[in-house]
Protein backbone atom coordinates (compact mmCIF):
# COMPACT_ATOMS: atom_id res chain seq x y z
CA UNK A 1 0.00 0.00 0.00
CA UNK A 2 1.31 3.40 -0.78
CA UNK A 3 1.19 5.95 2.33
CA UNK A 4 3.46 7.86 4.40
CA UNK A 5 6.29 6.75 6.28
CA UNK A 6 6.55 5.60 9.73
CA UNK A 7 7.54 7.49 12.41
CA UNK A 8 8.33 6.18 15.67
CA UNK A 9 8.45 9.13 17.37
CA UNK A 10 4.69 10.40 17.01
CA UNK A 11 1.21 8.21 18.04
CA UNK A 12 -0.24 6.12 15.59
CA UNK A 13 -3.93 6.67 14.90
CA UNK A 14 -5.85 3.30 14.47
CA UNK A 15 -9.70 3.62 13.04
CA UNK A 16 -11.15 -0.02 12.09
CA UNK A 17 -14.33 0.75 9.44
CA UNK A 18 -16.70 -1.51 8.24
CA UNK A 19 -17.32 -0.93 4.68
CA UNK A 20 -20.52 -3.48 4.41
CA UNK A 21 -23.45 -3.40 5.91
CA UNK A 22 -21.81 -5.52 8.97
CA UNK A 23 -21.29 -5.17 12.83
CA UNK A 24 -17.85 -5.61 14.24
CA UNK A 25 -15.88 -6.15 17.56
CA UNK A 26 -11.54 -6.34 17.93
CA UNK A 27 -9.41 -6.68 20.11
CA UNK A 28 -6.23 -5.13 19.94
CA UNK A 29 -2.66 -6.84 20.96
CA UNK A 30 0.85 -5.02 20.93
CA UNK A 31 4.02 -6.55 21.24
CA UNK A 32 7.47 -3.93 20.73
CA UNK A 33 10.91 -5.84 19.45
CA UNK A 34 11.93 -7.85 21.83
CA UNK A 35 8.58 -8.85 23.77
CA UNK A 36 8.12 -12.55 24.54
CA UNK A 37 4.00 -12.04 25.05
CA UNK A 38 1.58 -10.00 23.49
CA UNK A 39 -0.11 -6.83 25.86
CA UNK A 40 -3.42 -6.00 25.38
CA UNK A 41 -4.00 -2.06 23.94
CA UNK A 42 -7.41 -1.30 22.84
CA UNK A 43 -10.73 -3.08 23.18
CA UNK A 44 -14.16 -1.63 20.34
CA UNK A 45 -16.16 -1.96 18.30
CA UNK A 46 -18.07 -0.44 15.45
CA UNK A 47 -18.92 2.17 17.13
CA UNK A 48 -15.73 3.02 18.19
CA UNK A 49 -13.47 6.36 16.80
CA UNK A 50 -10.24 6.50 15.55
CA UNK A 51 -8.31 6.45 18.52
CA UNK A 52 -4.42 7.45 19.45
CA UNK A 53 -2.03 4.94 20.60
CA UNK A 54 1.93 4.52 21.14
CA UNK A 55 4.40 5.94 20.22
CA UNK A 56 5.86 2.49 19.29
CA UNK A 57 9.64 1.96 18.04
CA UNK A 58 10.12 0.80 14.86
CA UNK A 59 9.39 -2.80 14.34
CA UNK A 60 6.27 -2.93 16.96
CA UNK A 61 3.30 -5.42 15.86
CA UNK A 62 -0.08 -4.65 16.73
CA UNK A 63 -2.35 -8.02 16.60
CA UNK A 64 -5.76 -7.60 15.91
CA UNK A 65 -8.65 -9.89 16.33
CA UNK A 66 -11.86 -8.59 14.46
CA UNK A 67 -15.37 -10.64 15.06
CA UNK A 68 -17.50 -9.77 11.99
CA UNK A 69 -21.28 -9.99 12.48
CA UNK A 70 -24.09 -10.18 9.91
CA UNK A 71 -26.12 -12.22 7.87
CA UNK A 72 -25.63 -16.31 7.32
CA UNK A 73 -23.20 -16.56 3.72
CA UNK A 74 -23.24 -12.72 3.08
CA UNK A 75 -19.34 -11.01 2.07
CA UNK A 76 -18.04 -8.87 4.53
CA UNK A 77 -15.12 -6.02 3.86
CA UNK A 78 -13.48 -3.56 6.80
CA UNK A 79 -10.46 -1.47 6.70
CA UNK A 80 -7.91 -0.91 9.07
CA UNK A 81 -6.37 2.37 8.96
CA UNK A 82 -3.28 3.65 10.41
CA UNK A 83 -2.32 7.07 10.25
CA UNK A 84 -0.07 9.85 11.65
CA UNK A 85 -0.51 13.86 11.72
CA UNK A 86 -3.25 13.06 9.58
CA UNK A 87 -1.62 10.75 6.74
CA UNK A 88 -2.36 7.15 6.05
CA UNK A 89 1.31 5.20 6.59
CA UNK A 90 2.03 2.55 4.26
CA UNK A 91 2.07 0.03 6.79
CA UNK A 92 -1.58 0.14 6.82
CA UNK A 93 -2.73 -3.33 6.03
CA UNK A 94 -5.30 -4.12 2.87
CA UNK A 95 -8.69 -3.99 2.82
CA UNK A 96 -9.71 -7.39 4.67
CA UNK A 97 -13.02 -9.41 3.28
CA UNK A 98 -14.64 -12.96 3.63
CA UNK A 99 -17.52 -14.46 4.23
CA UNK A 100 -19.77 -15.01 7.06
CA UNK A 101 -20.81 -18.54 8.05
CA UNK A 102 -23.94 -20.08 8.66
CA UNK A 103 -24.43 -18.47 11.96
CA UNK A 104 -23.24 -15.19 10.75
CA UNK A 105 -20.26 -14.75 11.79
CA UNK A 106 -16.25 -14.48 10.58
CA UNK A 107 -12.96 -13.55 11.91
CA UNK A 108 -10.07 -11.40 11.17
CA UNK A 109 -6.86 -11.83 12.38
CA UNK A 110 -4.07 -9.76 11.19
CA UNK A 111 -0.56 -8.30 12.41
CA UNK A 112 0.85 -5.17 11.22
CA UNK A 113 4.28 -4.40 11.49
CA UNK A 114 4.99 -0.85 12.23
CA UNK A 115 8.11 0.21 9.74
Amino acid sequence: MSGAAYDAGDATTVHVVSQSPHTFAFRIFVATPGDTAWTPLDTGDIKTPAKAHGPFPVGTQLSFAILMGGNPHTEWSTQIVLSQRGATLACSPPRGTGICDSDGVSEWDPVITLS
